[in-house]
């Protein structure tokens, strides 16, 4: 994988764990309080007992999390990957590499592996059609049915 397939990738998982950080907590099965436009918890990293220690945005800059009773993010990014880096290696005992964590997020938190396909569909589909001599244009669902079998 290229650098710059990797940090595609990185971006990508990013985003969609962005999309919704309470994924990241129930995939764990950790409990919080919903507090609008933040999530609070004891901290999953170090497995704190303060209930209001541990905030994760879900607004204003979704993702980003902070432990306020050890600093836990200054040890993992302070991101949506940092904190399944964190939870990660605390639950496994042991330090989790950066690939682990996206493989992770790909598998079980449901992001998809699957490289996104950037193009005009429109173009796409017309290039197609001309190339194999059809008169009617596929729309793209078809095409990339096609395309993936």
């Amino acid at each position: 994988m290229t650098e710059n397939q990797q940090s595609s990738r990185v971006d990508r998982i990013k985003a969609k764990l962005n999309e919704n950080p309470e994924n990241i907590l129930k995939n764990f099965g950790i409990d919080y309080i919903d507090k609008g436009t933040y999530l609070q918890s004891n901290c999953p990293i170090h497995d704190g007992d303060n209930r209001t220690a541990f905030v994760l945005q879900t607004e204003a800059y979704p993702g980003f999390w902070r432990c306020f009773s050890k600093g836990c993010e200054q040890d993992f990014s302070g991101d949506s990957l940092g904190l399944v880096q964190g939870i990660l290696s605390n639950r496994r005992g042991k330090s989790v590499y950066f690939g682990e964590v996206l493989d992770y997020c790909e598998k079980n938190i449901g992001i998809s592996d699957a490289e996104p396909i950037d193009c005009d569909f429109t173009r796409l589909c017309e290039k197609l059609n001309k190339v194999n001599g059809e008169q009617t244009i596929l729309g793209p669902k078809t095409i990339l049915k096609d395309l993936r079998t």
